[in-house]
C-alpha cells in the first residue's frame, strides 16, 4: 500500500511541474503577444516595453487579462503609427493639388 502511494505522489508530483510549465508557457505567449500588439500600434519607447514586459512579474496566468488592460492603458498615452502615416499621405496629396502643373 506505501508502495503504491509513493507511485501515486511521484506522477502527482510530475503532473504538477507539467502544469506549471504549460501555464507558464501560455502566460509568456501572452504577454509576448500583447507587448507586439502594443508595438505595432502606438510608438512606444523600448525602455517602456521593458518596463511593462518587467511588470508582467507581478502577475500569473489567472490574472493575464489583468496585466493586459494595464498594459494597453499604459500604451493609451503614446502616439499612434497609423495615424500619423495618414497624416503625412494627406499632406502630401494637399501639396501635390496645390502645386503648380509640372512643378514637384
Amino acid at each position: 500500500m506505501e508502495e503504491e502511494n509513493k507511485a501515486y505522489m511521484q506522477e502527482n508530483m510530475a503532473l504538477k511541474e507539467f502544469k506549471a510549465n504549460v501555464e507558464k508557457e501560455q502566460f509568456n505567449f501572452a504577454v509576448d503577444q500583447t507587448l507586439k500588439e502594443i508595438e505595432g500600434a502606438v510608438e512606444i519607447p523600448k525602455d517602456e516595453l521593458l518596463a511593462l514586459k518587467e511588470e508582467s512579474k507581478n502577475f500569473s496566468i489567472d490574472t493575464v487579462d489583468a496585466y493586459k488592460n494595464l498594459a494597453k492603458a499604459r500604451a493609451f498615452g503614446f502616439a499612434t503609427k497609423g495615424k500619423k502615416e495618414n497624416e503625412e499621405k494627406e499632406i502630401e496629396k494637399l501639396i501635390q493639388k496645390l502645386s503648380p502643373e509640372g512643378v514637384n
